[in-house]
């Protein structure tokens, strides 16, 4: 047989354990039996080489501020899970990329999605698509119920002698009425009165009017009398100005439109219990609205 034969140049076997593999050792030829190779992969050098891979991560050297630049080691399911490495930031941009759901969280590319934890599913979405700048939400050091930041109440047609206004939220600071072409059938004008658990109050109302009225049992929206042909559009703003002895400030601006006209008053009024429901009504409860409507808004 010449001795210039490749290894290339012979033909494929089948393998077997019983073939013969030539080697070297010390400078000396030699061969192995493919049993005999495979022996040395059974061997203690080889067997514990997770288990002191294992060792030497765990005693690495403690990191508790990773940097963008370190890197982290794992297999490649797009090539065969061949080894790669990666950066704190490569893992970052990956996890928070656009429409990336982690969990009950979704990052795309201008929202931020919160989705409920079972059921039919549901998500609170931040979005930020109509910023042209940084901003910033800043809550208090309390906890916040956003259903209470902002509600509007239904609005109301205008009927009878007492239209009353119920079920105001928990926790409302300020109450904003608005009215659109309000109207009665008699001269006693609108007033507003303010109510809790018990109803509503008749007294202990301390309030002036702009044309020069006063009222001890309401506020009289209209200057404490009216026409049946006044037309009133306007806004009514109630703020609680003591929670402790649930106290409330009036300002009311109500435009005449049948004849130029404007009817304010101020004011205020301690009720004895939480505010949870107000009235508008006739001056005298005896004419009643024949037009308009009226709507909240509590915050």
């Amino acid at each position: 047989m010449p001795d210039d034969i490749l290894i290339e140049d012979l033909p494929p076997e089948t393998p077997s354990r019983d073939a013969w593999v030539p080697i070297m050792f010390d400078g000396e030829a030699g061969k192995y039996s493919i049993a005999q190779l495979l022996s040395l992969t059974e061997g203690s050098d080889v067997q514990n080489l997770d288990d002191e891979i294992a060792a030497q991560l765990h005693g690495a050297t403690t990191k508790a501020a990773l940097a963008d630049a370190d890197e982290m080691f794992g297999a490649n399911s797009a090539a065969g899970f061949g080894l790669i490495k990666y950066t704190l930031a490569n893992l970052v941009s990956s996890i928070f990329k656009t429409a990336r759901t982690i969990a009950n969280a979704q990052f795309a590319a201008a929202s931020f999605k919160l989705f409920n934890a079972a059921g039919t599913p549901r998500a609170l979405s931040f979005i930020t698509t109509a910023l042209t700048a940084d901003r910033t939400l800043t809550l208090p050091d309390a906890d916040v119920d956003l259903s209470r930041v902002l509600k509007a109440g239904a609005s109301q047609n205008l009927t009878g002698t007492q239209v009353n206004f119920t079920a105001i939220p928990a926790g409302t600071k300020r109450i904003t009425v608005s009215i659109v072409a309000m109207s009665t059938n008699g001269s006693s004008g609108v007033s507003l009165q303010l109510g809790d658990s018990g109803g509503i109050e008749n007294t202990g109302y301390a309030c002036s009017t702009g044309n020069g009225q006063s009222s001890t049992t309401d506020f009289p929206l209209t200057g404490g009398s009216g026409i049946a042909a006044a037309v009133y559009h306007g806004v009514v703003i109630l703020t609680l100005e003591d929670a402790a002895t649930n106290t409330w400030c009036i300002t009311s601006q109500l435009a005449r439109t049948d004849t130029p006209a404007l009817l304010t008053v101020s004011g205020s009024k301690a009720t004895s219990a939480v505010v949870d429901r107000f009235c508008l009504k006739s001056g005298n409860l005896t004419d009643t609205f024949d037009a308009g409507s009226a709507s909240p808004l509590y915050e």
